[in-house]
């Protein structure tokens, strides 16, 4: 998942969503400023919820010549600034337009990956989330995370639960980081918390 800073669209032809935001991210404008994105997008359209699928980055760092891990290193670098960004659009728009970000990182299937791939990008996570604890946790965001938490390492398993518990009560903006997560068992779950509630 990247974006570029060209300040120019690099496919004129990228179609758009209601809000006038590009469906393909990674053909839009200028990230690193939120006045000129707030001028290209309809914020009575902007959606509340905005998902990522996270994918691209070992072809990005194929593409360059580097080891798949500096692409999922950019990877949660361009994390960072999508919720930068949406911290900037939501104190410029005066509202609390965007409420939820949710990142699809690492699913079931990405555990067949080899060995060392999953084990260095376990790492990245595990580093992310010891530098951003505080930082979020100041930026009055809450993280939730999806998915089957057990398949973790036991440390970045202490760490994400560390950070949903620290930004359990924060009022912000909310993040949800889906980790070993299965579309099938995050349908069956969402079923059975609705039986729950009727």
């Amino acid at each position: 998942m990247h974006f570029t800073k060209s300040g120019k669209s690099s496919d004129e032809s990228v179609p758009k969503d209601s809000s006038g935001l590009a469906q393909d991210m990674s053909a839009h404008t200028d990230l690193t400023d939120p006045l000129k994105l707030l001028s290209e997008i309809n914020l009575a359209m902007l959606p509340r919820h905005i998902a990522f699928i996270m994918d691209g980055n070992r072809r990005w760092a194929r593409e360059r010549r580097l080891n798949k891990l500096e692409g999922h290193r950019a990877g949660v670098k361009t994390v960072r600034e999508v919720v930068e960004m949406s911290l900037d659009i939501n104190s410029v728009s005066g509202g609390k337009p965007i409420e939820i970000l949710t990142f699809y990182a690492f699913s079931k299937e990405n555990w067949k990956r080899p060995l060392l791939e999953v084990s260095g990008l376990m790492q990245i996570f595990e580093k992310a989330a010891i530098k951003e604890i505080q930082r979020l946790h100041e930026r009055n965001i809450r993280v939730e995370i999806l998915g089957n938490l057990g398949d973790l390492p036991t440390s970045l398993y202490r760490r994400v639960k560390d950070i949903v518990y620290l930004t359990r009560d924060n009022t912000g903006l909310r993040i949800n980081f889906a980790l070993s997560y299965s579309g099938r068992n995050e349908i069956v779950k969402g079923v059975k918390k609705l039986f729950q509630e009727y």
